[in-house]
């Protein structure tokens, strides 16, 4: 800047010359990591390719270039942020110093920001550390414009104490300070800006540097640790490898294994089962146990490939935690024995999505208490990886009961973490990792689990595939509802005969139609030990259903366990209108004789339907018969009256519901040449009501409007007839004032298209 500011030729020659020694100085000092750094360029683009928009972009490189980590919510450190920047944005501008050296902090900082925007716009690398690098320009800017006002507060304070305090001026400091400085109340609020700007950025400083909390990659406290607790023979295994200096500096080099072994950090090494388990084999054969150190760990080891081989053979041991760092400690129970391939429960070796195949499947062999997440492992083996460049796979693992209700389910990336399958081994065997969360109070018994994939943003997941049985326990305590309870109110109590008390429920609606089905849970508490034959009943209105207690009923039980069952109760398709309490009941004995031995009442459920008994007015009379007395036709009325050739319109008919039917029958009309059968110039197919009203949820006496939209007709006279017919496409017979009607096709009317 200074350069092209209107210099004269020798200040600009005496600019050259200071600064180029330095220039240079700085370009070879970062040399040696420049040059490895661009060979990596491409392959360390990120193991999450995407784009980073902007606004994020923004975001992450204002706090770190002012407060970075010392401020906690991320957003609200991000508002200091923002305006820390802005004042160091607009005050050059509004204080307009006489010297260019005001406009350091602009220069500096935001031409290399706009280029690493351009840089990490399809990177999307960009951290609070690597904007931190551009901290010191702001610090320096706002330095710059705060002197002026600081240098003269100083003189007159030292101007004052050298008079001695015994001159009094006649008018404010302050007010001469401001005059002296040329400054307008602008400029005052710009300087009250820095202050609380340069403020807010040394508290972050101090916080930084004085906060254990926020401390980064404490190494020494966690290697301090492992050396209290470590046993003879132990081993230290470092992820990633390239941190093994760091260690080295404060532990030693005495049983340390680096995984993987790279001297610098590299996003294409990373482990997976054919190199982790042969070092594994190797190293532990004769170890006690193992300590896992993880730094990046989630670069290298994604799928936490290290931790399920170590699941197999150890116990994991209580360890703290320490900031920026990940331990673990494993006592090893057996040697590592592990085969060219992993051991798996099922091996079904079944492609889920094109060239993407689910090799086996390892579920827990012993029983997993119900409190407890379900760990299931998937591995998985791609032919082409590049063929899935750019594609993101989840999968979603479902565990059920075996009358198919679902108790669980986790969705997360194929493998977990951020490996895409474009970063795949070709052929090789990946891991993926899935712990499946029973709901709180899921019983004992056995349970199925199924896996499907699927593509982000893709509404066609591949087939469900079963993946086998496993046992589930009881919970290692007092389950708690994730969810507040529905109360409930003793209708009947149990008393001493009565096995299980209701402490609650929980209703996935609190409104239903017909022909819905009411999905719900029940939380229950064992009093005492199971009768010759017990049943829960539901019961909503008319609607009711029954479980034996022995289907729901957990395999292991203790007095005084809690669990839930799951219900649901279908509506009756031809229930009316209503609002009334959900009636739980245990009966006990054989079903012919079963007695009551307690009823609960929970909340109201309406059930939403709209029935009329009353025809509408105005109706074209008709009398039509169908079925023998399923039905009658009472009238209809054309939309519009009269029809002008070539306009759309609309019949409909009003039906009278007679006996009842479960069938669902159709309506079709159609629009004839006058007096002909054929050919159709108009039709219209389909249940009562546009669909809303089948046929097997009408009620006796119930009115049902049944409109038919019909396309226009060229001119001409036509015939409007009509017929109902069941699935088997069978039409039923009709009658018109007593008499059958001919091929059951009625003639309602005469139009005239003009």
């Amino acid at each position: 800047l200074a350069l092209v500011a209107g210099h004269t030729p020798s200040r600009r020659r005496s600019i050259i010359r200071a600064l180029w020694p330095p220039a240079v100085a700085a370009a070879l000092a970062f040399l040696p990591w420049l040059v490895p750094a661009l060979l990596y360029l491409d392959a360390n683009r990120g193991y999450w390719p995407g784009t980073l928009p902007a606004g994020e972009f923004f975001r992450r490189t204002v706090r770190g270039i002012t407060l970075f980590d010392a401020v906690a919510p991320e957003a609200t450190a991000a508002r200091i942020g923002i305006a820390i920047a802005i004042v160091a944005a607009v005050a050059p501008i509004l204080l307009r110093p006489r010297r260019l050296g005001s406009y350091f902090a602009l220069v500096t900082t935001l031409p290399p920001l706009l280029l690493a925007a351009a840089v990490f716009h399809h990177i999307p690398k960009w951290n609070l550390q690597h904007a931190v690098i551009f901290a010191p320009a702001v610090v320096l800017g706002l330095a710059v414009c705060a002197a002026p006002p600081f240098a003269l507060y100083l003189e007159e304070f030292f101007v004052r104490r050298r008079r001695g305090g015994k001159q009094r001026p006649t008018h404010s400091p302050w007010r001469d300070l401001t005059r002296r400085a040329g400054w307008g109340g602008g400029r005052l609020l710009a300087t009250g800006a820095i202050v609380a700007s340069a403020a807010a950025m040394a508290l972050a400083t101090s916080r930084l540097l004085t906060n254990p909390a926020l401390a980064h990659d404490d190494w020494r406290s966690l290697v301090a640790y492992v050396q209290a607790h470590r046993t003879e023979g132990e081993i230290v295994i470092i992820e990633t490898g390239s941190a093994r200096q760091a260690w080295i500096y404060y532990g030693g080099e005495d049983g340390l294994v680096p995984l993987p072994d790279d001297p610098l950090l590299d996003v294409t090494s990373i482990l997976h089962y054919v190199d982790t388990a042969p070092i594994l084999n190797a190293i532990l054969a004769r170890a006690p146990g193992v300590w896992v150190v993880g730094w990046l760990a989630h670069v290298t080891d994604p799928t936490d490939i290290v931790g399920a081989l170590l699941d197999d053979i150890g116990d994991a041991t209580p360890v703290p935690t320490f900031h920026g760092l990940t331990l673990r400690h494993y006592v090893l129970t057996r040697p590592p024995e592990f085969g060219e391939a992993p051991a798996v429960t099922a091996q079904p070796d079944v492609e889920l999505l094109p060239g993407l195949r689910l090799w086996g499947i390892t579920l827990p062999d012993d029983p997993v208490p119900a409190d407890s997440p379900i760990p299931v492992r998937a591995w998985w083996t791609v032919t082409d990886p590049a063929a899935h460049t750019g594609r993101c796979y989840l999968a979603s693992v479902r565990v059920t009961d075996r009358h198919g209700n679902r108790w669980g389910q986790a969705d997360g990336p194929a493998a977990a973490g951020d490996l895409r399958v474009e970063r795949w081994p070709a052929a090789g065997l990946v891991l993926g990792r899935y712990d499946v969360s029973l709901l709180p109070g899921a019983s004992s018994g056995i349970y199925t689990a199924t896996l499907a994939l699927y593509e982000l943003g893709s509404i066609s997941p591949s087939a469900e595939v079963p993946l086998g049985a496993f046992a589930v326990n009881r919970p290692s305590s007092v389950p708690v509802p994730d969810e507040p309870l529905l109360p409930v109110s003793v209708i009947r109590s149990p008393g001493a005969s009565g096995p299980l008390t209701l402490l609650g429920m929980r209703l996935q609606d609190e409104a239903i139609r017909p022909c819905e089905v009411l999905q719900g849970w029940l939380f229950w508490e064992v009093k005492s030990p199971l009768a010759v034959r017990e049943a829960i009943q539901i019961a909503l209105g008319e609607s009711a259903i029954s479980m034996d207690v022995a289907d729901v009923f957990p395999l292991q039980w203790e007095l005084g366990d809690r669990f839930i069952t799951r219900f649901g109760l279908p509506i009756d398709c031809r229930a009316l209108r209503a609002r009334a309490p959900l009636v739980v009941s245990i009966m006990q004995g054989e079903p012919q004789d079963a007695e009551e031995v307690a009823s609960w009442a929970g909340p109201d459920v309406e059930i939403v339907v709209e029935r009329a008994f009353e025809p509408p007015e105005g109706l074209a009379p008709a009398t039509l018969t169908v079925g023998g007395g399923m039905a009658e036709l009472l009238g209809y009325t054309l939309e519009p009256e009269r029809l002008a050739a070539g306009t759309p319109f609309r019949l409909v008919l009003v039906w009278r519901a007679g006996t009842i039917t479960d069938t669902p029958y159709s309506v079709f009309v159609h629009v004839t040449p006058r007096g002909q059968s054929g050919p159709l110039a108009a039709q219209h197919d389909g249940w009562p009501a546009m669909g809303g009203k089948p046929t097997y949820t009408w009620v006796p006496g119930e009115i049902i409007v049944d409109p038919h939209g019909l396309p226009g007709l060229p001119p001409g006279d036509y015939d409007i007839r009509l017929g109902v017919y069941g699935p088997d496409v069978v039409r039923l017979p009709l009658t018109h004032d007593g008499t059958p009607v001919l091929d059951d096709v009625f003639v309602l009317a005469e139009l005239t298209a003009e």
